[in-house]
């Protein structure tokens, strides 16, 4: 699934132009439209075309504050944050995560809790505040584990676990950030979540790195940014952070072409057997 063809579909429905019965009731269909707003707004921040990522995340949020589904505003709000993360603007990113964690909490939303915290810790981490994400993170991780596993709480884990990963490498604690990655690319491959494996495939590049075998991570590195190129996914901030670390210490470690052929290998690698390398480990 490339994220360019499936913004296609969300506009071509989009021209369709809005249900005829309205938006100023939550009805299904005003709920959906609202909705479909926001994830084509999720999707063009996903390629980097931020400025229609706001326009479609504002738009969203005034249909959810139209019809008053208070609830509803958490996403646009959370994914605005998203926007103002990767464009610098750690404070406004702030401010809107704590919005949307505010609503998530109102109405018991474990799954939208658990994302807007992410994006929280994100905005925190990028001020320098690294105890304080880490521990929301800490947090959300034990009230998203008593949770039974729907879709979307799996999907809210498994980013936070990655998260908590980097944080826990940045930290040089490589054990427990493996263990984190590794549970995540394991949520990711039982249940399809191919965006999702990313950050933590490049995230155990880094503590492949660190224990002495850049060659894995050489290969994790080209397995990933084959599946970027692939779906048309961007690394986000942390992720960079990951990548470029592991990049940097494995090209030093093997030279540049040792680095170059076990990076081809990886790029050439299906994602199971790239993720079987990695999950199948010792500490």
């Amino acid at each position: 699934f490339h994220l360019g063809e499936g913004r296609r579909w969300l506009e071509e429905v989009q021209e369709l132009g809005e249900p005829e019965d309205g938006m100023d009731e939550p009805t299904p269909s005003a709920r959906s439209w609202a909705f479909l707003h926001l994830i084509s707004g999720i999707m063009a921040s996903g390629q980097g075309d931020y400025d229609r990522a706001v326009a479609l995340c504002e738009e969203s949020l005034a249909l959810y504050e139209r019809m008053g589904h208070r609830k509803g505003t958490s996403g646009p709000l959370r994914e605005l944050g998203v926007v103002a993360y990767h464009r610098g603007d750690y404070a406004r990113a702030v401010r809107l995560s704590e919005q949307a964690l505010v609503i998530t909490r109102e109405f018991g939303s474990t799954f939208g809790a658990g994302l807007a915290t992410c994006t929280l810790a994100d905005a925190l981490r990028a001020q320098g505040d690294l105890e304080k994400a880490r521990m929301l993170l800490e947090e959300s991780l034990i009230l998203l584990r008593r949770k039974p596993y729907p879709l979307r709480v799996v999907n809210a884990l498994a980013n936070t676990l990655a998260r908590l990963g980097s944080i826990e490498t940045e930290l040089g604690r490589d054990e427990r950030a493996f263990d984190l990655y590794r549970e995540s690319l394991q949520l990711g491959r039982k249940f399809g979540f191919i965006h999702h494996v990313l950050g933590p495939l490049e995230g155990m590049a880094r503590v492949a790195v660190v224990r002495g075998r850049p060659e894995l991570a050489a290969r994790l590195l080209g397995t990933s940014a084959a599946l970027r190129d692939e779906m048309g996914v961007l690394l986000t901030l942390v992720e960079r952070t990951d990548h470029d670390y592991a990049v940097n210490s494995a090209r030093t470690q093997l030279g540049v072409e040792a680095f170059g052929e076990a990076w081809a290998l990886g790029y050439a690698t299906s994602l199971e057997e790239a993720i079987a390398s990695t999950v199948g480990e010792e500490r």
